[in-house]
């Protein structure tokens, strides 16, 4: 008896296909463009929230590479292996990619909250040694 599969005959949407990989390609240039021109700009004036701005850059360049394998992956075509195709794998890249940013965000904060500690208790223990 043959399984009656409603997934198997699906088509992927226009949007997914070439257009989609297009606009992905396009956001990972800008992305990387806007992440290399605020690192610049962090490092020439030493804001932290330029460095805040820049690290959120390259982390949405990161994401873009999750969206690119995203869109590459959940192409193929159904097989004998995946009999109801590929497509649904697109959302397991946009999670990693979302919990990819997540940590990138977190991983940053408790950097500068660790760095604030060791600058602040340094700056106390000069304080205290001056007349």
């Amino acid at each position: 008896m043959e399984r009656v599969n409603a997934f198997h005959d699906e088509k992927p949407s226009p949007a997914s296909g070439g257009e989609s990989t297009r606009t992905v390609i396009v956001a990972f240039g800008a992305n990387i463009a806007v992440a290399v021109a605020k690192t610049v700009a962090a490092t020439l004036s030493g804001s932290a929230s330029m460095v805040a701005e820049a690290a959120h850059s390259w982390a949405d360049t990161g994401n873009q590479i999750f969206l690119l394998v995203a869109n590459r992956r959940s192409a193929r075509t159904a097989d004998a292996k995946r009999p109801l195709g590929y497509g649904r794998e697109a959302y397991v890249w946009s999670l990693l990619a979302a919990v990819g940013l997540f940590v990138a965000g977190a991983a940053v904060s408790v950097w500068h909250g660790i760095t604030e500690r060791r600058c602040a208790s340094r700056s106390d223990r000069r304080s205290a040694h001056r007349p």
